[in-house]
């Protein structure tokens, strides 16, 4: 019976450790894929879109939601998530158009830091108007030597 179990817990040990050696490796491959995205990526939204830059900002960086005063001159509040476990460096801009794609308002590219799996909240003063769309701009952060 001894035998057995020491039988057992031999093969359940190895089985175990290839078993979670894969799981690594598809992990692995999934940023891979991620990091592999080099297009510029529009996604819409009831509210407006999020225009993604070229780079894996989006693969890295999730708008999670857009709030606004709905009156001119309001704050816009752009909450985003770091979906990886490294700190995430980006920059965010934000249009402001009518219905018909109008630019009524921008602003200026801003830097961001994002920690690890975190969320932080970034907020525009003074740039909504009222009944327009939003169109938050995301790329990854420029260094200058």
């Amino acid at each position: 019976m001894k035998t057995n179990r020491r039988l057992i817990v031999q093969l359940i040990i190895p089985i175990t450790l290839i078993l979670l050696e894969g799981c690594a490796q598809v992990r692995s491959a999934q940023t891979a894929i991620g990091q592999a995205i080099d297009n510029s990526t529009t996604i819409p939204f009831a509210w407006g879109e999020v225009y993604c830059g070229r780079g894996t900002v989006c693969s890295e960086i999730e708008v999670v939601r857009v709030d606004f005063e709905n009156r001119e001159g309001g704050r816009v509040e752009v909450t985003l998530h770091n979906r990886t476990g490294l700190s995430v460096a980006a920059q965010i801009a934000l249009e402001i158009t009518n219905d018909k794609g109008v630019r009524l308002d921008s602003s200026t590219y801003q830097n961001i830091a994002l920690p690890p799996r975190q969320e932080i909240v970034w907020e525009m003063p003074g740039i909504y108007h009222k009944n327009a769309k939003v169109r938050v701009l995301l790329r990854q952060r420029t260094t200058n030597k």
